[in-house]
């Protein structure tokens, strides 16, 4: 039960997240002023996927195999996102938004609090 309830939240959160951005950068009428939202928004969600990954590492919680394999899927990732969208600031932010959920879901299996 408590995974289920934790489960919704995140998604509540991730849900909230995508919303928020819509409302916040898409109502920018000037192009400069919403790139810049982007570029804002993209680098709170890198902060907080750093944020995450250190606290994943720094686990007792999470096996050595996985830690090991942490790196290697994150720069796969990380190709895939920058082949499939190149220089679109919001193609990149709904691919790391989605990441960060993927990530904070990760963290629920080994009961450690994301950012």
């Amino acid at each position: 039960m408590k995974k289920l309830i934790f489960a919704l939240i995140l998604a509540a959160i991730g849900s909230q997240s995508y919303a928020m951005r819509n409302s916040i950068c898409e109502q920018k009428s000037d192009q400069r002023e919403y790139n810049q939202c982007y570029d804002l928004a993209i680098n709170g969600g890198l902060a907080r996927m750093k944020g995450n990954y250190n606290r994943i590492m720094a686990s007792g919680n999470v096996p050595k195999s996985e830690k090991d394999y942490i790196p290697k899927n994150h720069q796969k990732w990380l190709k895939e996102v920058e082949k499939r969208c190149g220089n679109d600031s919001v193609c990149f932010y709904d691919n790391l938004s989605e990441r960060n959920f993927e990530i904070e879901r990760y963290m629920g299996k080994y009961n450690i609090a994301p950012m």
